[in-house]
Formats: structure tokens, sequence, C-alpha cells
């Protein structure tokens, strides 16, 4: 309870407790921003993305990525780069062959329309 400031210990407080292992390592104050964040970048990936078709079944299958394509988008990485992230993602970490890279410029697209909240 100590990692949480006094002003979060409130009746309906929001946050974002970040979790390494199974320990709370932090707490991200920013919790409203972080998790619109998180949904809207969630529902392209489950939408639109899903390469190994279980979002219907899974809805956090994609979450691990989230966190770096955010950081693609705050640096307002293109199209293309975006397209090879998700490209990465399907070879290296999930041993897929990639969907068609039309595909993944669509869902680049996508994300980049996205109207997200600065935390």
């Amino acid at each position: 309870m100590e990692r949480v400031p006094p002003s979060l210990r409130t009746p309906n407080s929001q946050f974002v407790a970040v979790v390494q292992g199974g320990d709370l390592v932090g707490v991200e104050t920013a919790g409203r921003a972080w998790l619109v964040i998180q949904d809207r970048i969630r529902a392209v990936l489950n939408a639109n993305w899903d390469p190994i078709g279980v979002a219907g079944a899974v809805a956090d299958e994609y979450d691990s990525y989230i966190g770096a394509i955010y950081s693609m988008l705050r640096r307002d990485a293109s199209p293309d780069e975006l397209a090879a992230q998700l490209l990465q993602i399907e070879t290296e970490s999930m041993g897929l062959d990639g969907l068609p890279e039309e595909q993944r410029l669509e869902i680049a697209s996508r994300l980049l329309a996205l109207e997200l909240p600065t935390p």
C-alpha cells in the first residue's frame, strides 16, 4: 500500500497498477487515460489484426504489444513503420508467415487515426 500515493487511496480513485511478475512495482496516476489508450488500441488489434484468430475468445491476447505500438504512435511513426512492427510481431514473436502487407498498412492507418488522450 505504501506505493499507492495517499491521493489515490480514496473511494473511486482510478489508476493503473504497474505489475511485474505478480509484484506491484509502481502506480501510474493517469489511470483513466492509460485505460482509454489501451482499450482503443486493443479494439483495433482485435477487430482488424488478430493474426492468430483468437480475439473473439481472448480479448487481451495482444495486450503485450500495446505499449510498443503506443510508443510508436506517440513519436508519429509512419504507416510503414507500424506495419513493419506488426510484421515483426507476427513472424518473430508468433512464428507466423505474416499477414499481407496491404492488410498491415490498413491496420496501421486505423491505429494512426485513433484519437488518444494524453496521459
